[in-house]
Formats: C-alpha cells, structure tokens, sequence
C-alpha cells in the first residue's frame, strides 16, 4: 500500500508543478485565455490589410507570413514599419486555392518533386509525400525561413 501511495504521489507531482502556457506568458495561475494569431499573411493584399488592422489595434497577437505567395513583399514593409510585431514563418509546402497559387522558392532544378503539372506547389499533402523527396522539402523549408530572415 506504501509503495502504491507514494507512486501515486511521485506521478501526479509533476502536473501540479507544471505551468500552464498562459501562466509561461505571465498570466495569472488559473485564468483561461485566448491568443489570436493571424494566419496567411503575405497571401494577398487583403490578407495583409486585415493582419494590419488586427495587429495595430491589439486584436491579434501574432502572425505568421507565407514566404512563396506574392504579397510577401508588401507585408514586410508593413511589418519593417511596425517592429513591435510578432511574425513567424508560415512554412508551406500546398498550394490548395484553384486559381490563385504559389510555387516553391528553391526553383525547379532543385526540387522538381514539389511542383504540380501546372508548376506550382501540390495542391494536397498526399501529392507532396508521393512526389517530393525529404531533401527537396527541407531545402523548400530552409529558403523560406531564409527569405523570412
């Protein structure tokens, strides 16, 4: 009975011990909270006007951006002329929209496995596993977070 008390005991330590996210954040212990963070930006004009507007006026918290997509360069002057965003990078390896798509940024000759019959980004994650290899998709990978820097 000892031996199963203080197992119990030795199991169950940890999870009282353990921050919450939001206590890691600095909210108080027992508050719920909710993060909005912005998904897509550099996707299009419209993405990046709503993100703006959103981060500005203390909506959203956080975004990520879209390397490949087109308005990234839009985005990042907007985000050059507000420092105190949090931005990520929004890795993509799909281009699922019909007819508004984007391609990979390492260029054919280095990962034809990532490109569709049309020469953009698969549009489903099936694809992408069947075609691409892991050496294609981590160059993908390491050209968008470079691009990002």
């Amino acid at each position: 009975m000892k031996l199963i008390l203080t197992i119990l005991c030795l199991s169950f330590t940890p999870l009282a011990l353990a921050q919450t996210y939001a206590e890691k954040l600095g909210f108080p212990a027992g508050k719920k909270v909710i993060i909005l963070h912005i998904d897509d930006a550099g996707m299009s004009y419209d993405s990046n006007e709503g993100t703006r507007k959103a981060l500005s006026s203390g909506v959203a918290t956080s975004t990520s951006v879209m390397m490949p997509c087109a308005w990234v360069p839009h985005f990042m002057s907007l985000a050059q002329q507000n420092p105190t965003w949090d931005l990520g990078v929004h890795l993509t390896l799909t281009s699922e929209w019909k007819e508004y798509r984007w391609q990979p940024l390492t260029g054919k000759d280095k990962a034809s496995g990532l490109y569709d019959t049309q020469g953009y980004f698969w549009r489903g994650v099936t694809d992408v596993v069947s075609h691409a290899s892991a050496d294609e998709v981590e160059s993908e990978i390491r050209a968008q977070i470079a691009q990002f820097r």
